[in-house]
This record gives structure tokens, sequence and C-alpha cells, in this order.
């Protein structure tokens, strides 16, 4: 399924198992781009709180199959990869345990590349453990 941005700006493919189709059908959904990745998301309005004002809520098609409004991880780093295979409930240690480094080109934990010296770079609790020539000898330095 296409989603877009609200303005329109930008598309990207969701993807989802056939057996969901029905539930994901039920809603209108938007691209919510966040970091690296895109995420469908739908609004839903729920009851008039005090002051008459409606309560609106954010869901992403990955929480609503899963049933879940906590932390939903995808295995393979894509945020509109939805199928079921793709996502799994997860702890916060199992997120943070996949994040790369921000700005860093490495397929690594740990490593980034440094620009200026040409040279892998090992960081670890925010101190420079090394420089490497051969970006699996800086992962391993990790």
């Amino acid at each position: 399924m296409r989603i877009s941005r609200r303005d329109g700006s930008k598309s990207l493919i969701a993807k989802f198992d056939l057996v969901d189709e029905p539930l994901i059908a039920q809603y209108t959904w938007h691209l919510q781009v966040f970091k690296n990745t895109g995420y469908a998301e739908t609004v839903v309005w729920a009851g008039k709180p005090l002051g008459g004002q409606k309560q609106v809520h954010h869901i992403y098609m990955s929480h609503l199959i899963l049933g879940s409004n906590g932390r939903v991880n995808h295995r393979n780093g894509n945020g509109m990869d939805c199928r079921r295979e793709n996502i799994h409930i997860a702890t916060q240690s199992q997120i943070l345990a996949k994040r790369r480094p921000a700005g860093g080109k490495s397929r690594f934990k740990g490593v980034s590349w440094d620009e200026r010296q040409c040279k892998w770079v090992v960081r670890f609790r925010g101190k420079n453990m090394g420089r490497f020539n051969i970006e699996e000898d800086a992962a391993r330095a990790f």
C-alpha cells in the first residue's frame, strides 16, 4: 500500500500480511518520517474530555497489527515493513542494542567513519577507542 505524507511531498510503500488487510483498511494512513525511516501512522479520535475537545491518538500500523501500545521493533530496521515476521514487541534494551551511531555509515554498532582522517573510528561510552583502516577490525575492537 502506498502511503503519503499529509502534504503529499513524499510517499513510501507499506508492507503487511494479507490477513491484516481488513484491519488496516478501516483507517486512513499517512507517512510519518522519523530519523532514518518512515512509519505508517493513523489518527484515531476518541470521546470528548473536559472542555469539549476530542482526544487524538496517533497509532502506528505495526502497533495496530500487534495490538500493542508499547515498544514495537522492526527486525530489518524498515518502519514501513509491517509484516508479522518482521515486527515484534521489544524491550528498551533490545531496541538500543540495534541502534547505530548517529551520522555514522558503518554497519556495526560503535563504529563510525572519520572523513577527515579516512579511517573507521571506535567509540565506547563517548571515548575514542582507536582508528582502523578496515571496518571489520574496528567492529572487533568495539
